[in-house]
């Protein structure tokens, strides 16, 4: 998978160092909202999340062809992607109750919610 298309714009980078101190901003974590928000869920999918998330993914074995995965708290949809890219032929489906994360979730992924996998 293309993990740069995770990479935060130049603007959200500056934005997110301006913030990093903010106790608001990390509670933000809880339920994204906002334009901190929108930052906040490209952050969890890109940088030291991936990190952690391709650590995670190394460690799976043996997943069945055709499985169902539920991702609960999909943030930005980034794992969707992954679980896809682990387990093909698979289907995945994301949930969240943050309005921002599921728009997020919905774009990253709009192919594989067109085709019907996600």
């Amino acid at each position: 998978m293309d993990e740069s298309r995770f990479e935060l714009s130049e603007l959200d980078r500056k934005r997110n160092e301006e913030l990093s101190g903010d106790v608001d901003y990390i509670q933000n974590v809880r339920m994204p909202q906002g334009e901190e928000g929108r930052i906040m869920v490209h952050r969890m999918n890109g940088g030291e999340h991936a990190l952690l998330a391709g650590w995670g993914f190394s460690l799976l074995k043996d997943i069945p062809q055709g499985a169902v995965i539920l991702d609960a708290g999909c943030g930005g949809g980034a794992n969707l992607a992954r679980w896809m890219d682990h387990c093909p032929g698979s289907n995945v489906c994301g949930l969240d109750y943050s309005p921002i994360s599921v728009e997020e979730s919905l774009a990253v992924n709009a192919d594989a919610v067109a085709d019907g996998r996600c």
